[in-house]
Parts: structure tokens; sequence; C-alpha cells
């Protein structure tokens, strides 16, 4: 946002908007995050890198540097409020949330598709056996379960 359109709190360097980010995001960041963390850290102890561990970084490093943007402008007394990422690990966590949700109810439905399929499989065949002229000999069911 413009310098001149920021409604500044306390001091310029401090505008209503990076506080009011900083106030909403911080509980995604903890609380929606903490999926990520421990799943991230889990990861890191068994000598392993995955997708959650570059989330956690992503979302980790930009909330870090708007802190201590926001931070410093506030030290040294900057004329206007910094350029912050606080709309970054939001956006990340929920969407990276919704994925995988989207994700599990898809793998849950096709394992169910796959059962009602199986479930129509035969459990036994019919052996025919013909003579050399095609009229059929004799029939016998076989169990065909393992």
């Amino acid at each position: 946002m413009h310098p001149e359109n920021q409604t500044p709190i306390l001091s310029p360097a401090l505008s209503l908007d990076n506080l009011l980010l900083l106030m909403l995001c911080t509980p995604v960041q903890v609380i929606g995050g903490r999926y990520f963390y421990v799943a991230s850290w889990k990861a890191l102890r068994h000598g392993q890198a995955n997708m959650d561990v570059l989330i956690v970084l992503a979302t980790t490093i930009a909330f870090a540097y708007s802190i201590l943007v926001l931070i410093i402008a506030l030290i040294l007394r900057w004329p206007s409020s910094p350029m912050t990422f606080f709309d970054v690990p939001p956006m990340l966590i929920v969407f990276i949330s919704l994925g995988r949700m989207l994700e599990h109810k898809a793998k849950g439905k096709t394992s169910e598709a796959l059962s009602r399929l199986m479930s129509l499989q035969a459990k036994e065949a019919t052996l025919i056996t013909m003579d050399s002229e095609g009229r059929v000999t004799s029939e016998r069911g076989i169990n065909i379960e393992l």
C-alpha cells in the first residue's frame, strides 16, 4: 500500500494495515501451522527434507522478515510503514491444507469405489468341457476365491 494511503498507529512506521495483518497472521502461523511444524521437525530428525519442511521454511521466513522489518521501522522511526509479507504465511498454510484435505477426500472415495468393485467380483467360475464337435459334455463350478 502506498504510504499516503496508510493510517498510522502509534507512529508513522506502524500502519493499521500492518498491525491488523500481524494480529490476524500470528494465530494462523502458530495454530494453523502447528501440523507443518511438527511434521517437519519429525522429518528433519530423521534426516529427511519433505514438503512440510519447505512450507515451514517459507512461512517462517516471510513471518520473521515481516516482524523484523516492522521492528526496525519502529526503532529507526521510518516516515512510513514498511512493505511486509504477513499475508503470505496464512495463504500458504490454508491453500496447502485445503489441497491435502481434497487429496484425502479423493483417496477415500477411490478406496470406497475399489471396495465396491471388488465386491462385484465373481466368486465362482464354470468350467465347460466340449467334445470335438463343439457340444458341451460337462459343466463344473470352480471356487475362484483365494
